[in-house]
């Protein structure tokens, strides 16, 4: 009788483990009582390899560096107010962290639109040495263009460039590694092109595989693919738009299905109001756009929408968006998307499982998709209405990963904003690899001591390798670096892949970047025998010479990981064959 009940209780703990748990508020340990800003981006602004967080008043008029603690509060404004610009005139849209004069330290891109001074948006720098900013003049923007530009590396430099479009035409903007007026080149026209889709989704990301990120063109009639060829980039091929879209939301990549290639994702509103909403996904390789099987219908019947104001320019929040990342770490990608029923608005967690039911292909046309795509209708209830939520780590001091969700809350009156934390308390037991890659442009040219550069956020470098599977198959795994960065794109400076219960050793890494220095227009990095649950970090110094490139590998938690996966699936058997044998 005891050890029936011994064996139960055991069960009880094992099965409690494993299964999903409550998650909790730490917004009080990221933010203590400091939480009323806007989000804006994330980066490392000083360079201890820590994610700072970059944030935006309520009224657009100051962007200020939140810097990352190892204790609580972990975000907190710098102590002598030097990472904090305001402006009377400005109304700041967007920021981008960035090198944009390759000195090594990391500066700020601020992009400020004002309807009544111009229909153009204005591009300032704020220029930065580790600990203080420069602030911009906001008689003196640096450019002005329409709509939000693409922040990339256009000639592999890795100092950031913009595209976008202005009164004329679209342009390339290419800094140097100073600070005068970026360099200005038009766009290539091979023919009459259609106007830049507004609010933007443009992408730099890799493509066709080759470590040479390509560049995602969203337009009024389509979508385009450009790729680097001859120290320029060349119109490729056109996408079409999704199938019976009334309003395009911004288009996300992700491997969704785990089949090693890359999709393009997009919300659409099937009819001006949005009452009927669909996700789709288009396959690269069957060049097919396929409906994602998710269900808008909550566990109360209500039906819940995308935002229908999408050019509405005065709104902040004025995207259809999916936030990319894998939640649980099991290999498969998730996504946060704000929807709304009546007045409410609700960020939701929609988590990406494999079917219950066998899927199939016939002939060239896929005909049905592997994966299906279940909201967590409840998981933010407590936080009330919210309008944005972004994947973070918050214990990234800590060189390990937990599944933080940064959410920005709504008061009733639609006008003010407090930022919250969401943390899932459930202990994760699968396996990841962390990989960020820096610009290799150090502090005062030397990358020794303490000059590394962590906190460049170069955009475009990508990245590919190759693990087993459970069936006994392999898995390709790519992956591009912060490719987008327009209307609050809030992408992490690293890569995380989730490898699930993987514990096998990754044996090659392939690591590559655009280049101007040779015919191939990238140069590459090979890496070995990597460790799951570890964060690599690659230091492409000197650029053009591979063969000089410092890696540095940090394990992170593995032998914890390692034990309690072990524990879990060894005391589940028991319990399974403790329970057969009492049958």
């Amino acid at each position: 009788m005891k050890f029936t009940l011994v064996v139960r209780v055991v069960c009880i703990i094992l099965c409690l483990s494993v299964c999903p748990s409550k998650g909790e508020d730490i917004t009080d340990l990221v933010f203590g009582n400091n939480n009323n800003y806007l989000p804006a981006a994330f980066g490392d602004f000083n360079s201890d390899r820590r994610t700072d967080l970059f944030v935006v008043s309520e009224d657009g008029k100051t962007v200020e560096v939140l810097l990352s603690h190892s204790e609580p509060p972990y975000l907190r404004p710098s102590d002598t107010g030097t990472l904090k610009c305001s402006y009377n005139g400005l109304n700041i849209r967007s920021v981008v962290p960035g090198d944009f004069d390759g000195d090594g330290a990391m500066d700020i891109l601020i992009l400020s639109l004002n309807t009544s001074v111009s229909p153009l948006h204005q591009v300032f720098i704020s220029w930065g040495n580790l600990t203080s900013l420069t602030c911009a003049q906001e008689d003196s923007p640096t450019l002005s263009l329409f709509g939000e530009p693409l922040v990339f590396d256009y000639n592999g430099d890795m100092i950031p460039d913009l595209f976008g479009e202005d009164f004329s035409s679209r342009k390339y903007w290419v800094f140097g590694p100073d600070r005068k007026p970026p360099k200005v080149i038009p766009m290539p026209v091979f023919t009459t092109l259609p106007n830049l889709k507004f609010p933007s989704s443009h992408a730099f990301i890799d493509l066709n595989y080759d470590l040479a990120a390509d560049l995602w063109i969203s337009t009024e009639s389509g979508f385009e693919i450009w790729r680097r060829k001859r120290n320029d980039y060349a119109f490729h091929s056109i996408v079409s738009l999704p199938p019976d879209a009334k309003l395009i939301g911004q288009t996300s990549f992700a491997d969704l299905n785990g089949d090693g290639t890359i999709e393009a994702i997009v919300p659409v509103c099937k009819d001006v109001k949005c009452y009927n909403n669909a996700i789709y996904i288009y396959n690269f390789k069957y060049k097919v756009w396929t409906e994602m099987d998710i269900d808008f219908v909550d566990l109360r019947g209500n039906s819940w929408t995308f935002k229908t104001d999408s050019k509405n320019i005065s709104n902040r929040f004025n995207t259809i968006t999916l936030r990319m990342g894998d939640f649980n770490l099991d290999g498969y990608t998730d996504f946060l998307v704000t929807l709304y029923n009546g007045d409410k608005a609700r960020v939701t967690l929609v988590e990406n499982m494999a079917r219950d039911e066998e899927w199939e292909e016939e002939g060239d046309e896929v005909c049905a998709y592997n994966r299906m795509f279940v909201p967590r209708w409840n998981l933010f209830d407590n936080f009330g209405d919210t309008v944005l939520g972004a994947f973070s780590d918050f214990d990234d001091y800590k060189d390990s990963v937990s599944p933080d969700v940064l959410l920005v809350g709504m008061e009733r009156d639609g006008r003010h904003h407090h930022l919250h934390v969401y943390r899932d308390m459930k202990q994760s037991v699968g396996f990841y690899i962390k990989v960020m890659i820096t610009s290799g442009r150090c502090f005062r040219r030397s990358c020794r001591h303490h000059n590394t550069p962590y906190g460049t956020n170069p955009t475009g470098p990508s990245l590919k390798f190759t693990i087993p599977t459970q069936d006994m198959t392999w898995r390709n795994i790519y992956g591009t670096q912060i490719t987008q960065t327009a209307h609050t794109a809030l992408q992490l400076p690293y890569q995380l892949f989730g490898l699930g219960d993987n514990l096998n050793y990754i044996d090659e890494m392939k690591v590559g970047m655009v280049t101007d220095r040779n015919d191939t227009n990238r140069i590459t990095y090979d890496i070995v025998e990597l460790v799951p649950t570890s964060k690599i970090i690659i230091i492409p110094n000197p650029v053009t010479d591979s063969g000089y490139w410092r890696l540095e590998t940090y394990l992170t938690a593995l032998k914890k990981n390692i034990i309690i996966s072990a524990v879990v699936k060894l005391g589940m058997c028991i319990c399974m064959g403790v329970a057969l044998a009492l049958l």
